[in-house]
């Protein structure tokens, strides 16, 4: 079984009562990829800015993680900032910076085999909502398979 995730790739400055992270890799398509590499071969489809070094890449080294859909573009990468209070479950978005991930169009990844199900995490903002329409693509590519669909908005304010 394979599993081809397409998202966000990005970068987050955590602030919290317990402490302060800058950087920190996240995205939902990073989460989602590395939590199910525990469980079956992930395709991860997504794009990055130029600012993202083969350091930045090695949460995805030594998985079963196929990162050859990951694009790489001039810009910067996708940034979120936010501020979570005493309770966790509470945050505050500070900055949502789109940047390279903006311009992001997964039906250009062609060389992505069909996998047995899919996962897609893409906003419903009107940039990335151009990327959203590729899922008809891979419904229709993926006759048969299961299609699990995300279309949450991750990059609205709180």
């Amino acid at each position: 079984m394979s599993l081809l995730v397409v998202g966000s790739v990005a970068f987050d400055c955590l602030e919290s009562p317990y402490g302060k992270v800058e950087r920190a890799l996240g995205g939902a398509a990073t989460y989602f990829a590395v939590a199910a590499s525990h469980f079956t071969h992930v395709n991860l489809v997504g794009i990055v800015g130029d600012d993202f070094t083969s350091k930045d890449a090695e949460i995805f080294r030594g998985r079963t993680i196929d990162i050859e859909g990951l694009e790489r573009a001039a810009g910067k990468t996708f940034f979120w900032s936010g501020r979570y209070s005493e309770n966790l479950n509470e945050r505050i978005t500070l900055v949502t910076d789109l940047n390279v991930f903006a311009d992001f169009s997964p039906s250009s990844r062609k060389n992505i085999a069909s996998p047995n199900m899919s996962f897609w995490r893409i906003s419903s903002r009107p940039a990335a909502r151009r990327a959203s329409a590729s899922r008809e693509e891979a419904e229709n590519r993926g006759a048969g398979h299961h299609e699990l669909l995300d279309r949450t908005d991750q990059c609205g304010a709180a």
